[in-house]
């Protein structure tokens, strides 16, 4: 467990936040009889995010932490996860800027400009959840990062974050969070499919039908994966489905589903859907089963 504080503090009269760092992890140490999963490289390490003074629209990072299974049995799979608790500076003198804002408040203001593990971009497993329009520390919270490629055994991989404020106003000074990134290396029996959504182009430019929208698939694993059977659909409305037929999905190889077209350079698959599918004005979420009809993936917009 890496602890990374983000603490917002009045400097000054003006408009001006800055980080602090406060909390460092006791243990980074996941152990499993010789799987040994390490942060830089020791235990208990220190790994932070230093940005003291930060005004909005500064960053923090990118800060890259080295994952190493410093074991003999190979870690299968990595899982991240991310939580945050309020953790505030002291409030200004001014009574007028003495807001409290929640911790989730702030962390929509944390956009993350980088979130990588090695060279795959982690940002594409992340939805906008809370729906403003970007992808920040919230969404990543309540994002699913499970499931990832593991670290073999003697094997280091390096992971990479980056933040930026926005240009918050006077509501957000001294107002700050404490986040937790939680890193779990598993020796699996079977590693679970890294299939997922990745794009929905849900404003098609066809006139009325919109017959070019699709849902793009993406397989960021490091094997193929059977989709034969598998299921897209939009969950929102309860319709249209889409089922596979018999298909590998290569690693790093990505599909569309389009609503109503055949485009066999994206794999050939349509809805074969005679209107629109995808609300422009009301969004929807897309949804992915397994064969045995078990969530793989879902995407909202």
């Amino acid at each position: 467990v890496m602890t990374i504080a983000l603490v917002g503090a009045l400097m000054g009269g003006g408009v001006f936040a800055a980080f602090n760092d406060t909390e460092a992890s006791a243990n980074n140490n996941f152990i499993a009889g010789t799987l040994d999963l390490k942060t830089n490289n020791a235990d208990g390490v220190t790994a932070t995010f230093d940005a003291t003074n930060m005004k909005p629209g500064d960053s923090a990072g990118p800060e890259v932490i080295e994952l190493k299974n410093a074991g003999t049995v190979d870690g299968e799979t990595l899982d991240i996860s991310f939580s945050y608790v309020e953790n505030d500076g002291v409030e200004p003198t001014d009574a007028k800027l003495q807001i409290n804002k929640s911790a989730d408040d702030f962390a929509s203001e944390l956009v993350v400009n980088t979130l990588t593990r090695e060279t795959s971009d982690l940002l594409v497993l992340v939805n906008d959840v809370n729906g403003n329009g970007q992808k920040d520390l919230y969404d990543v919270a309540h994002s699913d990062l499970t499931g990832l490629d593991g670290i073999g055994a003697g094997e280091t991989k390096d992971f990479k974050m980056k933040v930026t404020l926005n240009d918050v106003g006077n509501d957000f000074q001294a107002d700050g969070i404490t986040m937790t990134i939680t890193f779990t290396l598993n020796q699996n029996a079977a590693s679970p499919p890294l299939v997922r959504i990745t794009d929905i182009f849900y404003d098609g430019v066809v006139p009325r039908v919109e017959s070019d929208e699709y849902v793009e698939i993406t397989n960021l694993g490091g094997q193929g994966q059977d989709v034969t059977g598998w299921v897209l659909k939009d969950i929102s409305e309860g319709y249209p489905s889409f089922t596979f037929p018999s298909y590998i999905l290569a690693p790093g190889v990505s599909i569309r589903v389009y609503t109503n077209e055949i485009n066999p350079e994206w794999g050939g698959f349509s809805f074969g859907y005679g209107r629109a599918i995808w609300n422009n004005t009301d969004p929807d979420t897309a949804a992915l089963y397994d064969a045995e009809g078990q969530e793989v993936s879902r995407r909202s917009y």
